[in-house]
């Protein structure tokens, strides 16, 4: 993107964001984790605002806003994968609006939504 970009070319790009319930959980291992069969592969990676500022940095951007998204959508991933509830059921899509918009998006957002700026002038490598 860096490269293609013109200098002050804006970037807009969503990550699978690691919400701070998520990483509260991961950290004192109280999540229960879905079942992995050895045929299933590595899905994606989650990205905190932190680590998204990072990797924009790094490459060479000036980050200008990092914002979670999709609440709803985070609230029925996650009593999908961490509670067996279907995604497509009434009550999880109930569970989503009424807790998605509740809720807080660090607590719960699905995605992470980030707009960075190409400097003007190169930086230095």
């Amino acid at each position: 993107a860096y490269r293609i970009l013109a200098p002050g070319g804006l970037l807009f790009l969503s990550v699978p964001y690691m919400h701070l319930g998520l990483a509260l959980g991961e950290a004192f291992g109280k999540l229960p984790q879905p079942a992995r069969t050895p045929e299933q592969r590595f899905y994606q990676w989650r990205l905190s605002r932190r680590d998204l500022a990072i990797e924009l940095n790094t490459a060479g951007f000036e980050v200008l806003s990092l914002q979670p998204i999709h609440r709803r959508q985070g609230v029925v991933r996650f009593l999908h994968n961490h509670l067996g509830i279907n995604y497509a059921s009434v009550f999880a899509r109930a569970l989503g609006l009424t807790i998605g918009t509740a809720l807080p998006r660090a607590l719960c957002a699905h995605m992470l939504m980030g707009v960075a700026r190409k400097p003007t002038g190169e930086p230095p490598r």
